[in-house]
């Protein structure tokens, strides 16, 4: 995943790989580090390279915090509907950490109707 903004409640992930069926799921990372618990946001896709995805978020996001875009994979049997996190799994990378990128909110709060900025590194499944 590369640059990304939101606008509301939706955030526009430019791009992202997926060799295989999962999802990109939003965290917001808290003042201590931790990824939410819940995400606040989830997108089913199909295995391919995409640009400029919109994922919705259901909880709104201000400047200066941490979202977190990870890659999970697509738990067995499941179908679009994300459901119980504890059927799927961060996709790892090749160096056994998690495909993921995380970017700050730099919107400030007062524009509320003005997309927000945030910027983050690449994420993707490496291809087997």
């Amino acid at each position: 995943m590369s640059d990304q903004s939101v606008a509301g409640r939706e955030l526009l992930v430019r791009s992202a790989d997926l060799p295989d069926p999962g999802w990109i799921v939003i965290h917001y990372r808290n003042k201590d580090g931790q990824l939410s618990g819940d995400p606040i946001g989830t997108l089913h896709l199909s295995a391919g390279h995409y640009e400029n995805i919109t994922v919705t978020l259901n909880a709104p996001v201000k400047a200066g915090e941490t979202l977190v875009a990870m890659l999970h994979s697509q738990g067995p049997g499941q179908d679009e509907t994300y459901g119980d996190a504890a059927t799927h799994h961060a996709i790892k990378k090749a160096d056994g950490e998690p495909a993921k990128a995380e970017f700050e909110i730099t919107r400030p709060a007062d524009e509320q109707d003005q997309p927000v900025a945030a910027s983050s590194g690449a994420i993707s499944q490496p291809k087997q």
